[in-house]
C-alpha cells in the first residue's frame, strides 16, 4: 500500500443499527484486508448507545482518542468516565475487555487506531463467545461452552 492522505469529509459513512442497544456511524480510513497492520476509523455513537459489546482482542491493540462528547468506558475492573481530549489504550489480552457507551446527550465522536493481525480472536465475557476475525473474510462467532475434544470426528 502507498502512503494514504485523505480527509474525513472524503470518507464514506457506514451506519450500523442492527441490534439494541448498539448503534454507530463509522468513517473507515483504512480497510481491514490481508496484509494491513493498522486500522484507522472515525466513530460516532448516538446518545445512550454503545458501539460494540464488552470484548477483548487477543492479538490486536486499540487506541481511542475522544474528539467530542462524553461517555463511559466499561471494563472488567469498573467503569471510567471519558470525554473530549481523553486517550484510551486497550492492550491485547483476555483481561482487557472494554466497551464504550455514550452516556451523554450529544454524539460521542472518537478516532480509533488499531493494530491488526491477519487473524484475531475476540472474547466476549458477558455472552461467553469467541469471535474469529480474519482480514478479508467474514467474522465467525462461537460459544465458549461448545468446547469439543481435539480428536472429535477424526
Amino acid at each position: 500500500m502507498n502512503i494514504l492522505h485523505t480527509n474525513k469529509e472524503n470518507l464514506i459513512a457506514v451506519h450500523k443499527d442492527e441490534h439494541e442497544p448498539y448503534e454507530y456511524i463509522k468513517h473507515q480510513v483504512t480497510p481491514r484486508k490481508p496484509g494491513m497492520k493498522t486500522m484507522v476509523a472515525f466513530y460516532e455513537i448516538p446518545p445512550m448507545k454503545a458501539n460494540y459489546p464488552l470484548h477483548s482482542h487477543l492479538t490486536s491493540e486499540e487506541v481511542f482518542y475522544i474528539l467530542e462528547g462524553c461517555g463511559t468506558l466499561e471494563t472488567l475492573e469498573g467503569n471510567v468516565l471519558i470525554h473530549a481530549g481523553d486517550v484510551v489504550v486497550c492492550p491485547c489480552g483476555e483481561g482487557n475487555a472494554h466497551r464504550i457507551v455514550n452516556t451523554g446527550d450529544q454524539p460521542l465522536r472518537y478516532l480509533d487506531v488499531d493494530t491488526v493481525a491477519d487473524l484475531d480472536l475476540v472474547e466476549y465475557p458477558a455472552s461467553k463467545k469467541i469471535g474469529v476475525i480474519r482480514n478479508g473474510s467474514p467474522s465467525r462467532f462461537y460459544r465458549k461452552d461448545d468446547d469439543v475434544d481435539y480428536y472429535l470426528g477424526e
